[in-house]
């Protein structure tokens, strides 16, 4: 075992957690998991591969994750999802790493470390999907997850350096799965978005996905996965899309409220009129 803590957050996800589980549990000196109370046997799963489990209602991506931080009793953390696996190649790193007991260079606060995403049983090779960097193993006293709505991160102070294996994300396993957390995650970012005064207008609605479009399927190699590397490219421009439109549609919620002549008189037909 080595000195470093795992933790997770986790919700109704026992068809998967254990496979991220089963990567950790040889060699990490704890795992942590944070459960919002799921109604299926994450927890029983969870138990099953030695972790500590702790309840708490949800308040966001965040606050769990910087509650499950803070129950960790090592320095050094691992963060990872319960669609994430620990490669052979990344745990073979981080054994050598504290290899005797020893502590990494004094010096680095934190490691990045790569993410490879699949579709089903296909790796995304392109299009910014790979090598997609990650601040996940990190000392916590001297730092840890940032306050943000969605797509939470990492920061610390000192030197940050980056390691050679990767983190496997199992994210779209099964026929549509990609587009179940679609609508979710858009929508949230859309809030986010609005809270943070980027306003939606003609210009960025209609270039931005088109920009991002070509910008993965060209610019960062997409296209040699040929129609696989423009679905995927194509999914993430119209992941923005509809982000941009329904940004649109929370700032512009005053003025759709606000009862137009038609919309009146259809509602409010003329006296003696037929209903």
């Amino acid at each position: 075992m080595i000195p470093v803590s795992v933790y997770l957050i986790v919700f109704n996800c026992a068809h998967e957690v254990g496979n991220a589980l089963e990567s950790v549990r040889g060699w990490a000196d704890e795992i942590i998991c944070v459960d919002s109370f799921s109604t299926d046997d994450t927890v029983a799963v969870c138990e099953s591969y030695g972790a500590t489990v702790h309840k708490r209602v949800w308040e966001g991506y965040s606050p769990q994750l910087r509650y499950a931080e803070g129950l960790c009793r090592n320095d050094w953390a691992l963060r990872i999802d319960a669609d994430e696996t620990v490669s052979p190649e990344l745990e073979a790193e981080l054994k050598a790493m504290f290899a005797g007991g020893t502590l990494p260079d004094d010096a680095v606060s934190g490691y990045k470390i790569r993410r490879r995403n699949y579709v089903q049983k296909r790796w995304i090779s392109g299009g910014g999907f790979y090598p997609s960097w990650h601040l996940r193993l990190f000392r916590r006293s001297r730092g840890g997850h940032i306050e943000r709505k969605i797509h939470e991160k990492v920061k610390v102070s000192g030197k940050v350096a980056k390691l050679g294996g990767c983190l496997d994300h199992w994210c779209w396993q099964e026929d549509f799965e990609m587009w179940e957390n679609f609508f979710n995650y858009a929508r949230i970012e859309a809030e986010y978005m609005t809270e943070q005064g980027q306003r939606v207008n003609f210009f960025n609605l209609t270039y931005l996905p088109v920009g991002n479009f070509l910008r993965r399927y060209f610019l960062r190699g997409a296209w040699k996965q040929g129609t696989f590397g423009a679905v995927t490219s194509m999914r993430h421009a119209c992941e923005q899309a509809v982000r941009l439109l329904m940004a649109w549609e929370i700032q512009n919620r005053e003025w759709l409220n606000d009862p137009d002549a038609t919309y009146l008189s259809a509602r409010h037909p003329k006296e003696g009129a037929e209903s």
